[in-house]
């Protein structure tokens, strides 16, 4: 099933710094020792070179110190604290885990340590230990800065686990809670991405005769741009089921604008007919035949398949276009004029229907409306 592993993103350096204020708001370390004893003011100096050593993010030499400050002082749950905590910028999960782990023994209770400590297990794979904790966490994070990191790490062990259910929900709430962060849509659309591949792979080995396996596999080659073999595959499924309605279209499209060489445009033509004799109020096929007529010089003939759209799909913009160019043509400016406002108002940054409709207005002799939609034509071809 989908990977259970989240690549460098969770682990990276970046990611992990943006945390970095968690050591003294979050966690709440305040080191004072009495100044009375040697032993003391030594170990001051040690957690001085320590936060010094952290300020320059070098953590390596941080984590040294919190061993000795640690060694020092073992009853103070927030030393062991810290030290999980700059284990785990350093991405030692394992280490980080131990300390978080010996912090929550000495204090139960402290919920950012007790966050970390899930992020670690879940790092390292243990996610019996760390989803339920992050379940409970999600729903109220210690700080709202941990909730993205805590639900991300959620969906990774619901996949560990196996809860393919549980980690797609947790997905489309994270998207729809940060719809704007890349790294969020990345693990929704591997997840899901992941699900779709590994769901067709296996339809394929169930029944690779059946209509759904040969559908997946056209579709597949589609979007590979084998244009030959997802053909191929259609008209398998054509063999298997002749009335299946959509499949004479996608044949048809392939066959006017993916292959190469480019065939006949009858042999679409004749695929687009098919679709509308299975589903008239197909209005795709019905534009596509209307708008293949044109071009190839049966304006009668495409204006019947424009109409046929147009009635079945009234805010679909292309079919209107084209009657327009069919109505132009016919010397019928004012009905084409009327088609073309109506594309404009489904779609206002199409070029296309100002210059026809400048067209159409000289032809009736009207200069000022033919210039002024010639200069809305001119001005969104220069992206203004």
């Amino acid at each position: 099933m989908p990977t259970t592993h989240h690549t460098t993103g969770l682990r990276s350096r970046q990611m992990r710094a943006r945390h970095l204020f968690l050591a003294a708001a979050l966690l709440g370390v305040l080191w004072a020792v009495p100044s009375a004893s040697a032993q003391s003011v030594s170990a001051q100096a040690v957690y001085q070179q320590a936060e010094e050593a952290l300020a320059e993010n070098r953590f390596a030499d941080a984590a040294v110190d919190y061993e000795r400050l640690v060694a020092h002082s073992p009853h103070l749950p927030e030393l062991h604290a810290k030290l999980g905590w700059i284990y785990y910028q350093m991405g030692s999960f394992e280490n980080g885990a131990t300390a978080l782990g010996r912090a929550l023994e000495i204090k139960p209770g402290m919920p950012t340590a007790e966050a970390l400590l899930a992020i670690c297990q879940s790092e390292l794979g243990q996610f019996q230990q760390s989803v339920p904790v992050l379940e409970r966490l999600v729903r109220n994070p210690p700080d709202p800065s941990l909730a993205r990191m805590l639900g991300l790490e959620l969906q990774r062990g619901y996949l560990g686990l196996k809860r393919y259910r549980d980690a797609a929900a947790t997905a489309l709430e994270l998207s729809g809670r940060y719809p704007d962060d890349p790294e969020i849509l990345y693990y929704t659309g591997r997840l899901y991405g992941d699900f779709s591949f590994l769901t067709m792979q296996k339809l394929s080995k169930l029944e690779q005769d059946s209509v759904w396996a040969r559908l997946a596999a056209a579709e597949a080659y589609e979007t590979r741009e084998k244009y030959d073999l997802a053909v191929v595959e259609y008209r398998k499924v054509l063999e298997l089921e002749p009335g299946r309605a959509g499949i004479h279209f996608r044949i048809g499209r392939i066959l006017r604008y993916d292959m190469q060489p480019r065939r006949p445009l009858a042999e679409a033509v004749a695929e687009f007919e098919r679709e509308l004799r299975l589903d008239a109020s197909n209005a795709s096929a019905a534009y596509e035949l209307g708008e293949a007529l044109r071009v190839m010089g049966e304006p009668g003939r495409a204006r019947g398949y424009f109409e046929q759209a147009i009635e079945y799909y009234p805010d679909y913009e292309e079919p209107r276009i084209g009657l327009a160019r069919v109505l132009l043509r016919s010397e019928q400016p004012r009905e084409a004029i009327q088609h073309l406002e109506k594309a404009i108002a489904v779609n206002k940054s199409n070029e296309v229907p100002y210059y026809l409709m400048s067209q159409a207005y000289r032809e009736l002799g009207d200069e000022e409306k033919s210039q002024e939609a010639l200069r809305r034509f001119q001005a969104l071809r220069a992206g203004k």
